[in-house]
């Protein structure tokens, strides 16, 4: 059970780092209130939890070849699916759209590797 708390604590602030990110470096092309950004830090999430298995079945069975590229399909859909969903937040423009995949997809991958260090390093410390 510590574990998963762990895992998905990790995943969750791993997305909320990637999107404030998106939204600092890309200004005005991607725009999210601080209301909004709590909503879609757990839309976004969600459906990157549920979207990830299902596209790599779909993805084994029928198009092994995107297998290599799912991680980014699964970022933009959950892109797609949260800016949909919340109202405070837009992201405006294919370039900003691509910039923003990429981005999210960039730092939720450096943060998902380097969190568990950083939990790992600081509870050595307390111990």
């Amino acid at each position: 059970m510590k574990k998963f708390l762990v895992a998905t604590a990790t995943y969750g602030i791993a997305n909320a780092a990637a999107i404030l990110f998106a939204a600092i470096i890309l200004g005005p092309g991607f725009e999210i209130g601080f209301l909004g950004f709590l909503m879609a830090v757990a839309i976004f999430t969600a459906v990157e939890a549920i979207a990830r298995p299902i596209l790599e079945k779909l993805a084994a069975k029928n198009l092994p070849q995107v297998m290599g590229s799912l991680s980014l399909i699964t970022v933009f859909l959950g892109l797609w699916i949260t800016d949909m969903a919340v109202a405070s937040m837009s992201i405006d423009g294919l370039s900003n759209w691509l910039a923003a995949t990429l981005i999210v997809w960039l730092v939720s991958l450096i943060v998902e590797i380097a969190l568990p260090h950083i939990f790992r390093s600081l509870n050595a410390r307390t111990e």
